[in-house]
């Protein structure tokens, strides 16, 4: 079994996450445990625990609708992906934006592989 990591260090990150090898989403519709739990208030649904592996890609002004998983204040959160097996990984994607309503870039994203 292999996990992704992402530890993401921003005060406001709303997005979709996808590993990706040669345009496969390796990610898609794996289980991933969040922490903090998200908590944006514009964003923030109960679906929340589907929504960064659903494929799914929300656009303009992506972080006050309810497919996006969003986060504020916050120092860091951390996204674990259980990818159910060693794969190779191409790439990995990430959607957030910034400079509108608040919203921040993030300081950083760690990617570590386990």
């Amino acid at each position: 079994m292999r996990n992704l990591i992402v530890l993401i260090i921003a005060s406001l990150l709303c997005g979709q996450l996808a590993a990706q090898d040669n345009q496969e989403n390796i990610a898609l519709g794996k289980k991933y445990i969040m922490s903090p739990k998200p908590a944006y208030q514009h964003c923030t649904d109960p679906d929340e625990i589907v929504q960064l592996t659903d494929g799914e890609t929300t656009t303009q002004y992506f972080w006050t609708q309810k497919g996006t998983v969003g986060w504020h204040p916050i120092s860091f959160a951390v996204v674990q992906i259980d990818l159910e097996k060693i794969e190779p990984i191409g790439r990995i994607e990430m959607t957030t934006a910034a400079g509108v309503a608040g919203a921040a870039w993030p300081a950083a994203v760690v990617i570590i592989l386990l």
